[in-house]
């Protein structure tokens, strides 16, 4: 019986075989053993590809007691280009970390796309109907394998989630996909009282969406357990069955992904709690220069990516000056996230009375407090901002991702001795 990965690859187009063919070629054949394709789609990200594959070629296995066999898994770079945009030293970078990690299989692709056709889609596209193929054209090959998407402007990698989540999804074979935990630079959130508050609400309120009962959303659509494009593991069969990532997207590939799957499978996709944290640019980009826009407004665009990852870290501290520190003049621009917030639970959840009172619990653990905000018409106004500003002030001290990088390390120090 033919694979559900074998029919998709026939029903490519001929250009795009061509291209996947011609990339295959480039790089020695995929290990027997292999079991996991680690995807780094890569766009002038000389600033962090090369620890972006450091924290996938440093794997461990799950008790944490020996390195990860590198049979077992591989790396591809795809140092994506596109004809008349200026280069920077993304395929050197990546080049580098290939050889300094030797004992890792790192597979380093370049890619020019013509003008106008890079997009986020079509660049995860290549990536991941190439490991498709490789898996399937071996001549030996384990029946179960899975495709781990991620981004190459991390800063750090669980150290053991390649192998957690193998096992996770050998573990439960009735899942599709599993979505691991994304965090954006909290050293950097830490110095940004605006951005810290805000993304903390983005996170409680998707978390609280993706979890909540189907029967909160009435006729409407389950929001869904909903994967990132920089920390998600999905089957090559599920992949194949869904047919793939949509080209033309220029944003939301992996929401787009995650909608397919629960198209056909209710229920299959699971959250898990492997971390990779990811750099805050595109993020402190929405508030530069007093800015009020969606984190991903701009995603993709080359001029645009270009301009954020010029900025020296001084550079950002001075562009976004006016939200370091939670003030009265700054409250519009919490009021503008927070209303975006607001309008996702009204959007998801037909009965709006509850819809606002599951709003008002993510503020709660936010750390605002009963008076410090009105809500009317479905429009926040804040009145009082002293709660929360000690409420961030709590959290920082926390510190709790740091001691997790220090626990990771420790990890590393104790196998190297």
């Amino acid at each position: 019986m033919e694979s559900k990965e074998s029919e998709y690859l026939k029903n490519l187009r001929g250009e795009d075989a061509s291209i996947l063919e011609r990339l295959n070629a480039e790089i020695p054949a995929m290990d027997e053993q292999c079991q996991v394709s680690v995807l780094i789609p890569a766009f002038l990200e000389e600033k962090h590809v090369f620890d972006a594959i450091r924290g996938f070629a440093k794997q461990f296995n799950e008790e944490g007691t020996a390195p990860l066999n590198p049979a077992k898994w591989e790396i591809i770079v795809l140092v994506n280009t596109e004809k008349d945009v200026e280069k920077d030293d993304t395929l050197k970078e990546a080049l580098r970390a290939q050889q300094t990690f030797s004992g890792i299989k790192i597979h380093v692709l370049e890619y020019e796309f013509s003008p106008g056709e890079r997009t986020i889609g079509a660049v995860r596209k290549i990536l991941t109907d190439l490991a498709v193929m490789r898996h399937e054209t071996r001549a030996k090959k384990d029946k179960n394998f899975y495709i781990q998407s991620t981004d190459a402007d991390l800063i750090h990698v669980d150290n053991r989630l390649v192998s957690n989540h193998i096992n996770m999804m050998e573990s439960y074979p009735k899942l599709d996909a599993i979505a691991g935990i994304t965090l954006i630079d909290p050293e950097l959130l830490a110095q940004i009282d605006v951005l810290l508050l805000k993304t903390l609400a983005k996170e409680r309120t998707r978390i609280l969406l993706q979890t909540l009962p189907p029967e909160t959303f009435g006729s409407n659509k389950p929001y869904g357990r909903v994967l990132a494009g920089g920390n998600a593991m999905f089957r090559s069969s599920t992949y194949a069955e869904i047919g793939g990532y949509n080209p033309s997207l220029k944003r939301s590939e992996d929401l787009d992904i995650s909608v397919k799957i629960e198209s056909i499978r209710s229920g299959t996709i699971e959250l898990v709690s492997g971390i990779i944290i990811s750099s805050a640019r595109r993020f402190v980009s929405s508030l530069f220069q007093g800015q009020m826009l969606p984190s991903y407004q701009n995603f993709g665009e080359a001029n645009h990516e270009r301009e954020i990852r010029k900025l020296s870290h001084e550079q950002i501290m001075e562009g976004v000056k006016e939200c370091l520190v939670l003030d009265e003049n700054n409250i519009k621009i919490i009021e503008f996230y927070l209303n975006i917030f607001i309008g996702n639970f009204l959007k998801n959840i037909p009965d709006s009375q509850k819809a606002l009172e599951l709003f008002k619990g993510i503020m709660s653990k936010l750390g605002f407090k009963n008076g410090d905000y009105v809500i009317a018409n479905g429009k926040i106004t804040i009145n009082n901002i002293q709660n929360i500003k000690r409420a961030l002030e709590k959290y920082k001290k926390r510190d709790k991702y740091g001691k997790w990088i220090a626990s990771q390390k420790r990890i590393e120090q104790k196998l190297i001795k």
